[in-house]
This record gives structure tokens, C-alpha cells and sequence, in this order.
């Protein structure tokens, strides 16, 4: 019982991209596609934000949340993050195109270097998760260099 379950787990694991597959993939078609395909996926889980169709970039809306990941809504005791995905769609030779996802985040009214310390480790991942689940939208149309 315990091999099948490991086999159910592994197909599982494989059948969603990583990072690395989000980070380094190109994709056979025009920004133009990429970009509506991107905030497509966006919208099942974040407020759309600004959209430059011209630049091929939109951001969310930002998101206030607690220490522990968690969105909260309004002023509140302890440390809270706002935070803005950016996705960037870059337009390559041939009519291709790649996809780069990075995050803006606020403290305090303040932002944040993207490199700070005391970024929490949950904004990392919500950058990652949503590269990764745009990666899985595109990848029929996705090759690599």
C-alpha cells in the first residue's frame, strides 16, 4: 500500500512544473497571447492592478498581510506586508516569448529592497507559486534554449 502511494505522490510532483521550468522557459507565442494568458491566471487568485499592454507588464492589487501569511484586512498589531506581483512578459526573436514574475513589498509604508532579510519567506513563494502556475498554463506552447 505504501509503493502506491509513493507512486500516486511522484505523479503528483511531476505533473506541475518547478522554478526552474518556470524561471528558464520560453514559449511559441506573441506577448500579446502570453499576456492574457498570464492574467487569466492571476485572476483565480489576486485582484488585477495596473495593466501596461504596451510594456507587457501588470501588476496585482496590493495585498496586506500578517507575519504568518495570512491576509488581513485593515491596521492591526504586529509585523503586516503589503504585497504587489509584478508579472513582466519579455518578447524575444522570432515572435516568442519568455515570462518573469517578482514581488514589491511594503512595510510600514515603506518598500523593501528585494533582497531585505525580513522579507518573510511567504512572499517568496506566492512569486514562485504564481511562475509556476502560469508555467503550467503555458507549457504546451513552452521549449527551452
Amino acid at each position: 500500500m505504501r509503493a502506491v502511494w509513493l507512486v500516486l505522490l511522484a505523479a503528483c510532483f511531476h505533473a506541475h512544473g518547478t522554478m526552474k521550468d518556470a524561471q528558464s522557459a520560453t514559449y511559441k507565442m506573441t506577448g500579446a497571447a502570453m499576456m492574457s494568458l498570464a492574467e487569466d491566471v492571476v485572476k483565480k487568485t489576486y485582484k488585477l492592478g495596473e495593466i501596461d499592454d504596451k510594456k507587457l507588464v501588470f501588476r496585482t492589487a496590493r495585498t496586506t498581510y500578517g507575519a504568518n501569511g495570512k491576509t488581513v484586512s485593515g491596521a492591526g498589531s504586529g509585523n503586516q506586508y503589503e504585497v504587489q506581483l509584478i508579472v513582466e512578459v519579455l518578447e524575444l526573436a522570432g515572435g516568442d516569448c519568455s515570462v518573469s514574475v517578482r514581488t514589491k513589498t511594503f512595510a510600514a509604508g515603506h518598500e523593501l529592497d528585494a533582497e531585505d532579510p525580513d522579507i518573510p519567506e511567504f512572499v517568496h513563494t506566492r512569486a514562485h507559486d504564481l511562475a509556476i502556475a502560469i508555467y503550467d498554463q503555458a507549457k504546451p506552447f513552452a521549449y527551452k534554449h
